[in-house]
């Protein structure tokens, strides 16, 4: 069974493009605006939201949170401020379901957020 990802925000094709070369054929990408990709996360459509603005946190979480609510949602990464990968095993270990990071990080963040998600499955 693949990992089902949906890709939001600013640059979510590129979001797609690096977690496809990471997951390779465990990876399963979808590329939605993020109420849509939120909402299938909450039905079950997808299994992991990843979304980017410039911030890491407004646009990229904004949905995300309104539709799955805080706990399920985190920021990664901020402008300048890049995450330990063992903050994002935490994360997934915890239940999170949305990652927010900014579109100037996906190149380094994405791969650690899909390496840490196939391990814990």
């Amino acid at each position: 069974m693949s990992l089902k990802v949906v890709c939001c925000g600013m640059q979510a094709k590129k979001i797609a493009d690096v977690a496809t070369k990471v997951g390779e054929s465990e990876v399963e990408v979808s590329v939605m605006p993020d109420m849509q990709g939120a909402q299938g996360v909450k039905t079950g459509k997808f299994d992991y939201y990843i979304g980017t603005c410039q911030t890491g946190g407004g646009g990229s979480l904004g949905m995300a949170i309104a539709i799955l609510g805080p706990q399920k949602s985190k920021i990664v990464a901020t402008p300048g401020r890049v995450p330990k990968y063992e903050d994002i095993v935490n994360y997934v270990k915890s239940g999170v379901k949305a990652f927010g990071l900014p579109y100037d990080q996906i190149d380094g963040v994405v791969p650690m957020i899909i390496k840490a998600i196939l391990e814990q499955r």
